[in-house]
C-alpha cells in the first residue's frame, strides 16, 4: 500500500517550491510578491494564482491574501477582531 494518495499534488508541491524560490529572487521575498499583486478583486487575485501555481485553487489564494491585507479578514461583527481588523483595512 502506497501513502502517496495524489501523486500530481506532490509533483505540484515541488513544482511550486520552485517558483517561490524564483519569487523570492525577483521579488526578495514571497510577501512582496503578493503585495505587489495589481489588484485587490479577489477573482482577478486567483486567476494570478492558477496562472502561476499548480494546485492552488480559490480557497488557499483567498488565505494568502486575506494574511497580507489584501482583502479584508472574515470575522462576525461581533467578533472583537472585526472592529480591531476593519480599522486597519481600507476597503
Amino acid at each position: 500500500a502506497s501513502i502517496i494518495r495524489n501523486k500530481q499534488k506532490i509533483t505540484a508541491t515541488l513544482k511550486n517550491a520552485k517558483i517561490i524560490r524564483q519569487i523570492q529572487k525577483d521579488h526578495k521575498s514571497f510577501y512582496n510578491f503578493l503585495k505587489n499583486l495589481p489588484d485587490n478583486n479577489l477573482l482577478e487575485l486567483q486567476k494570478v494564482f492558477r496562472q502561476t501555481f499548480k494546485f492552488t485553487g480559490p480557497e488557499i489564494t483567498r488565505m494568502f491574501v486575506m494574511a497580507i491585507g489584501k482583502i479584508p479578514p472574515e470575522h462576525d461583527k461581533e467578533c472583537f477582531l472585526y472592529k480591531k481588523r476593519l480599522i486597519s483595512f481600507s476597503f
